[in-house]
């Protein structure tokens, strides 16, 4: 009996493995459909089969962990793993477990079929399925490997912002550089290259222009030509054709253009290296040179014209040996000229050059500069009305908040008609009241239109195809659908009034702002009035309501100096009293 009861049970046993093996495989293939639906677990309801419902209106979001708990977990195998920093949901079955990460909005699903470790991803209900591992190790090194690689890496020294701005990391904390702030930096350094060019070059030519100058400017390189004019001086007193008096006047420029080629040779010597003077080449003195030879000749023909001896100078000056000693000029002095003419040019090139670079360094500079400077202006103006644009919003702002205080208000609108500007007062004052009948409008609405607290959508246990069955809107009592009818044109006739007062070219109290916003307004009036519009919207006057901020602007800046004088009076006459006081007080002891 024992045997049979006992192979009674292992036979039950094995029945019920099959059919649980079973019903995973069937809860399995279920999984893999796709779930179209997103529903809510109602806590609330005790049974363990709970069904789905619809709430009108419902939109699909993201579910929360804290709302999918419920008692039915358990039956189903499911855990959950929390901390203050991520909710995770765990459903497991069998071999087979689902994961719902409330940070990553995940849902994760696992399977070990065959052993192997398939990896599958499926999209459901903006849940990205992935697989997870069935062993705890797995689990934890998977979470790990997560963690690890959720971090955010460490910023590099040099990064680019969103906003399209260079971060620099140093040791003081981040810097952070705008494209127009690089711009200068670059416009910034080139100046300072192009600076320290200049002086460079200036430095130079300066040193350049001054050896030069030194060296060379002083010299005559008319050496050649006082060297052609004695010859022909001399040749024209010897061959004079016996005039004494043309002898002596070619005589006497002869001694004249003597004169200056020996001085303008002497200078030559002294500033042309050494290396390129002929005679010290070719280790003779300058006594040995053609030229100096051909010197002495024509100096003894033009002594012997002057005694009357003009047939022997004229043979000296025919001789073959003179005509030698003339062509020696060409061999010896003119290198040397030569030279100084190149030197002379040199330096006139080298000044060109220098100025060339100059002008060239400061056009680069202004063609960097001037757009950075430009750019740096229009930033500038634009930053300045930007700024000017919040500070007037700000106070804009500041004259709203004025107008929603009773007593403030007061004082304001009696500050208005003192400056004659009540019309600009009594349009804030009419927008006031719009948006206090749009906000009373609002809560009969949520009054009227609450969604019931019971309706919710649960997730059912079998797995099946979800459906969802409709709730109700649900009218609580107090308000109706005439009262919220009855605000509405109240409202319209608040708009209405605005408009044709004040927002109207031929309004009675017409104020000075933008014709479209008036369009607007008549827009928004013409579409309540013939029924294409069922409200009017609670933003109709805002940017009317702002412009007229804007306009009171000054107005409301001297009334706020007129309270702040008041408060300052009032400080000085509660000090004299208690002054007063004190004093009487002493006077009575």
């Amino acid at each position: 009996m024992l045997n049979q009861r006992g192979t009674s049970q292992v036979s039950d046993n094995n029945s019920s493995c099959n059919t649980d093996h079973s019903n995973q495989e069937e809860s399995n293939k279920r999984r893999e459909l796709e779930v179209t639906t997103p529903v809510i677990i109602n806590p609330q309801q005790p049974n363990k089969h709970q069904s789905l419902n619809v709430v009108e209106g419902y939109e699909p979001k993201l579910l929360s962990p804290t709302n999918i708990i419920s008692s039915s977990m358990s039956d189903s195998g499911m855990s959950t793993n929390s901390n203050q920093s991520q909710i995770q949901l765990v459903i497991h079955e069998g071999d087979t477990s689902l994961a719902v990460g409330h940070n990553q909005r995940c849902l994760s699903e696992a399977s070990s079929l065959d052993g192997k470790n398939g990896s599958r991803t499926k999209e459901i209900v903006g849940f990205s399925v992935e697989e997870v591992s069935k062993h705890g190790d797995d689990k934890k090194s998977a979470t790990g490997q997560s963690a690890v690689t959720s971090k955010t890496p460490r910023s590099s020294s040099v990064t680019k912002s969103h906003s399209g701005a260079i971060r620099v990391n140093t040791c003081f904390g981040v810097l952070e550089l705008s494209w127009l702030k690089v711009f200068s930096l670059l416009s910034l350094t080139v100046n300072l290259l192009a600076f320290i060019t200049l002086a460079t070059l200036i430095i130079v030519g300066y040193v350049g222009q001054n050896y030069f100058s030194r060296n060379f400017d002083g010299l005559d390189t008319s050496t050649s030509f006082y060297r052609q004019m004695m010859v022909a001086s001399c040749r024209s007193a010897v061959f004079s054709n016996f005039d004494p008096h043309i002898t002596a006047t070619y005589a006497a420029k002869f001694a004249n253009y003597t004169q200056q080629f020996l001085t303008n040779v002497e200078v030559i010597l002294e500033k042309v290296p050494k290396n390129l003077h002929y005679y010290v080449v070719h280790n003779m003195s300058i006594d040995d040179l053609r030229t100096a030879k051909a010197l002495g000749i024509e100096t003894k023909a033009i002594e012997l014209i002057i005694s009357g001896n003009y047939t022997i100078g004229m043979a000296l000056l025919e001789s073959s040996y003179y005509k030698y000693c003339l062509d020696g000029y060409v061999e010896e002095f003119q290198p040397l000229v030569d030279y100084v003419l190149a030197i002379q040019n040199f330096a006139k090139d080298f000044n060109t050059v220098v100025i060339t670079i100059s002008l060239i360094v400061i056009l680069a500079s202004i063609i960097v500069v001037v757009p950075t400077v430009l750019a740096s202006i229009a930033m500038s103006l634009k930053k300045d009305s930007s700024n000017n644009k919040k500070i007037k919003q700000i106070k804009a702002l500041m004259l709203i908040d004025t107008m929603r205080d009773t007593k403030t208000r007061n004082q304001f609108k009696n500050y208005c008609k003192q400056e004659l500007s009540l019309d600009n007062f009594s349009l804030l004052d009419k927008i006031n009241d719009y948006k206090v009948l749009c906000e009373r409008s609002f809560d009969i609405q949520v009054y009227l239109f609450d969604t019931s607290e019971g309706a919710s959508d649960i997730l059912s246990e079998t797995g099946s195809s979800a459906s969802i069955e409709p709730n109700k809107k649900k009218k609580k009592k107090g308000f109706s659908e005439k009262d919220l009818n009855d605000i509405e044109k109240k409202k319209y006739e608040i708009a209405f009034e605005i408009y044709t007062d004040y927002l109207d070219v031929h309004g009675d109290k017409s104020v000075n702002i933008n014709k479209q916003l008036a369009d607007r307004v008549k827009q928004c009036l013409d579409f309540f009035a013939t029924g294409q519009s069922e409200q009017l919207p609670e933003n109709l006057f805002d940017q009317v309501e702002s412009e007229m901020c804007v306009l009171m602007m000054d107005t409301f800046h001297r009334f706020k100096i007129f309270l702040e004088s008041q408060r300052q009076n009032k400080k000085e006459i509660l000090s004299k009293f208690k002054n007063n006081k004190h004093k009487s007080v002493n006077q009575t002891h």
